[in-house]
């Protein structure tokens, strides 16, 4: 029996889909360059109103405070390392800053990494009073 290319194809990503999560982060290369270039371009980057680290130049759609930086680039060089020894390709999109592009049977998907930040307002009760500087 012959086994089509879409059932071989779908036979891979049925496979993937039950790898663990860490021996993904296991596989990647901090040396690889796309993750070199993101490092790069994101430990140069300013951080937005919610110290989310944003640039204008292209890089890996990695959307972190720099604080989360290193992490989150482990997590995307293990997930490049599985897609590419799965013959699949990553790359960074031509027209967008931080666009990554992961490329799947000739399907293109984009992909990102972004930090959850939850934004809490602080009030300020005024009737509080500090002791030492004397303000609330």
């Amino acid at each position: 029996m012959r086994i089509s290319q879409s059932e071989a194809e779908q036979a891979q990503i049925e496979k993937l889909e039950r790898s663990s999560g860490e021996l993904v982060l296991k596989k990647g290369s901090l040396s690889h360059p796309l993750i070199v270039q993101a490092r790069g371009v994101l430990g140069r980057a300013t951080a937005n109103n919610r110290n989310i680290l944003q640039t204008q130049q292209q890089c890996l759609d990695v959307r972190v405070s720099k604080g989360s930086l290193d992490r989150a680039l482990r997590i995307m060089a293990g997930l490049i390392a599985t897609m590419e020894e799965e013959g699949f390709s990553i790359t960074v999109g031509d027209r967008h800053h931080e666009q990554t592009v992961l490329t799947v049977y000739g399907q293109q998907m984009k992909l990102g990494l972004v930090e959850k930040v939850d934004r809490v307002e602080l009030v300020r009760n005024p009737g509080h009073v500090n002791k030492r500087s004397g303000k609330w």
